[in-house]
């Protein structure tokens, strides 16, 4: 399973979609789960964390064989946030 954080941004969303028409297994991670209901239509396994919740993302990757993390450049508190995911997406 891959799993996509990011997959309500235009890159994330297209490499979601392209991994699903692919017929690969693909969990989104979302923060809104009122966006969550057109990728379940679509074929996603839909987890909803926030990046800040570490026991969360964990749960989101658990079973993953990758991890894509889509995001917009960063701000000093974005680059520290990475950071402090950089174990969990390894």
């Amino acid at each position: 399973m891959f799993v996509m954080l990011g997959a309500s941004g235009n890159t994330g969303k297209v490499v979601a979609q392209t991994l699903l028409t692919q017929k690969k297994k693909v969990r989104v991670v979302l923060r809104d789960a009122a966006k969550g209901q057109a990728w379940k239509d679509a074929g996603a396994d839909v987890s909803i964390a926030d990046v800040e919740n570490g026991a969360a993302l964990e749960r989101a990757f658990r079973g993953a064989l990758s991890k894509r993390m889509e995001r917009a450049p960063c701000s000093a508190s974005a680059t520290q946030r990475r950071r402090s995911l950089e174990p969990t997406l390894r």
